[in-house]
């Protein structure tokens, strides 16, 4: 497979629309994020990351690419983010310098539940 792999993000109906193959991903919240889900959907969490090539402005499309995180491995760095929303939910960012590269939150399951989520997909990262 030839990388990277291009994929156009959409906003439609209050949220953020991407296909690739046949495989669909969606995100209310940003592009970034589905564009993330649609990866992670399409060759397993936390293997390949995504980076904005043209952001959603305007009602124009964005456009995302998707590469193997161990292309991109050296040039990042990993930090951890907890953010509480004022619908009193906490979200879990881990980003990368080329974006984001995981997010889960506590309204589909608990904190505790999220933080071994990111401990698993940083633990994937450490061994590459």
């Amino acid at each position: 497979m030839t990388y990277p792999i291009l994929i156009t993000v959409r906003d439609r109906n209050q949220a953020y629309h991407c296909r690739h193959n046949g495989t669909a991903a969606s995100s209310t919240s940003n592009p970034g994020a589905a564009a993330q889900r649609l990866a992670d959907k399409l060759f397993g969490e936390g293997t390949h990351l995504v980076r904005m090539v043209r952001d959603c402005r305007s009602g124009q499309d964005g456009q995302w690419a998707i590469e193997p995180a161990a292309v991109v491995a050296a040039q990042n760095t990993t930090s951890v983010r907890i953010t509480e929303a004022e619908d009193g939910h906490y979200y879990l960012d881990v980003r990368r310098k080329a974006g984001l590269a995981f997010r889960a939150d506590s309204r589909h399951s608990s904190l505790d539940a999220a933080l071994e989520r990111a401990r698993v997909v940083l633990s994937k990262e450490a061994a590459l």
